[in-house]
């Protein structure tokens, strides 16, 4: 059998700005690609992370996986305290936060 990866994973909001700010402020996490409409409104967010491509698309309901793991080789605290987003449950490896969708 090929070799199988995973091409994009795609989920949707309404609140477009405020997932890009929240995800571009992750250590590490690219900036985004946006993608317009014909008319000029924003459509998507694309997010390239190695192999995998995030597509946060517009849409008039949040569609999402429960959640999505990253790995990060290490944050430091004052990185942790710069997201300014409540962390609801940490182990030594991982930090659990919401994005704006919740």
């Amino acid at each position: 059998m090929g070799k199988l990866r995973i091409h994009h994973i795609a989920i949707t909001s309404q609140n477009l700005k405020g997932m890009q700010k929240f995800y571009e402020s992750l250590p590490g996490f690219p900036k985004a690609e946006k993608k317009f409409k014909k008319n000029g409104e924003l459509r998507s967010l694309w997010f390239q992370i190695r192999e995998t491509l995030l597509m946060i698309e517009k849409g008039k309901t949040k569609k999402a996986p429960y959640s999505f793991i990253f790995e990060l080789k290490k944050w430091e605290e004052s990185e942790i305290k710069k997201l300014k987003r409540k962390i609801f449950k940490r182990t030594e490896f991982t930090v659990y936060l919401y994005d704006p969708d919740g």
